[in-house]
């Protein structure tokens, strides 16, 4: 080949290369901006910790057949830190709830924010007995640590297991919702066990 013929094989390769760097970058970053703009999505932008989306997403995607549980938990007398203090002082409430939670978190477990001052807790590969101890330390540790402004505070828990018959995460969430609510009627600071 003589010294055109490389030449132009050189100004034919730069052109294909050029073009297709063209055509590929918009769609990488479109698939870039996707994934960003799907975590996002996902995550509470208050407290940065999962929404229900996320924690949807992240319940589907456990290993089926896994033992799991799942924890419900709300602030006490929130409406009160409200009225009392303001609603910054709520929202710090929550974040530094959100903080504490994650500190001892498991690193397969998952924390959302699910709204207002409630939290869900998906824990895989946790029996029963065992989420309900993780739950009553959380409680413990919640009612002795000091929030900034508002002082001490407690919450309610509900705990729920996943078992190989339920049919999906909402069913498991709506037991630990009826336990929440039982652990509030029996005078909240507490933690009870859904028994389905």
């Amino acid at each position: 080949m003589g010294d055109g013929g490389w030449l132009d094989l050189i100004f034919f390769m730069h052109m294909v290369l050029t073009i297709g760097s063209v055509l590929l970058l918009p769609l990488v970053s479109y698939v870039e901006t996707e994934e960003a703009l799907l975590a996002l999505s996902e995550l509470d932008p208050l407290t940065g910790v999962l929404n229900r989306r996320g924690l949807f997403r992240h319940g589907e995607g456990t290993t089926p057949g896994q033992t799991r549980c799942v924890v419900v938990l709300d602030i006490d007398h929130f409406k009160a830190i409200n009225d009392r203090f303001g609603h910054d002082v709520g929202d710090a409430v929550i974040v530094s709830l959100a903080t504490l939670m994650q500190q001892d978190l498991r690193s397969d477990a998952a924390l959302c924010r699910s709204g207002g001052e409630e939290f869900l807790l998906l824990l895989p590969g946790v029996s029963l007995a065992q989420a309900q101890k993780i739950a009553e330390r959380l409680r413990t540790r919640v009612a002795s640590h000091d929030m900034e402004v508002a002082g001490h505070i407690t919450i309610s828990l509900g705990v729920a297991h996943w078992g190989a018959d339920a049919t999906s995460i909402a069913a498991v969430l709506k037991e630990a919702d009826k336990a929440l609510y039982d652990a509030k009627s029996q005078g909240r600071n507490c933690v009870v066990v859904a028994l389905g």
